[in-house]
């Protein structure tokens, strides 16, 4: 019988970051009903027409809709009816955020986990775990366990993590982390 999951524990956890993102994509269409944009981005995705929905969530995204952007981070993050840009996608989940959006906060800390589009910062990733969890979200205390753990192994000492966290409020956007050298590195083509 051949393994329905893959050995690689990255992997794992990517596989399991994308299915849990195409959940919370379809929960956060269906929640955010309020904008015309969003549900037709809804519906949209539901046929599987993925660049109108980016379209759709574009509009709703730019009136500040912090799900639409989550939503619209998810289909860069994916390639769905867009290219795959993981610096955009970065982007997006940290002005969601930033704005309150908690699945946002998760999906940051897993793009800083596994450094897609940003670099590789396992500090960072757990204290947007954290934030999370702080409100409300069960899973965030489970990636921050998971997380220390990996950290812990590599040698890293947890009061790092806290005085990374203490900072974590006055941080630059993305995009200002980032040399123009060190963003076209992690844009795919």
């Amino acid at each position: 019988m051949s393994r329905l999951l893959p050995d690689d524990k990255a992997t794992q956890l990517l596989l399991a970051a994308c299915l849990s993102i195409v959940f919370i994509f379809c929960i956060s269409l269906i929640v955010e009903f309020k904008t015309r944009p969003a549900k037709n981005a809804f519906l949209a995705f539901a046929k599987g027409e993925f660049d109108v929905a980016a379209q759709h969530l574009n509009q709703s995204a730019a009136k500040g809709d912090s799900s639409s952007l989550t939503s619209l981070a998810n289909l860069y993050r994916l390639g769905l009816g867009v290219p795959v840009d993981y610096l955009r996608s970065a982007q997006l989940y940290e002005q969601a955020a930033r704005s309150g959006d908690t699945a946002a906060k998760i999906n940051l800390g897993h793009m800083y986990r596994l450094g897609l589009g940003v670099q590789k910062d396992g500090h960072l990733a757990y204290a947007w775990y954290n934030l999370a969890r702080h409100e409300g979200e069960q899973s965030g205390q489970l990636y921050m366990s998971e997380l220390l753990a990996e950290l812990e192994v590599r040698g890293h000492y947890v009061p790092e993590i806290k005085k990374k966290f203490a900072t974590l409020n006055n941080m630059p956007p993305v995009s200002e982390q980032l040399t123009e050298e060190q963003a076209a590195r992690l844009t795919l083509p």
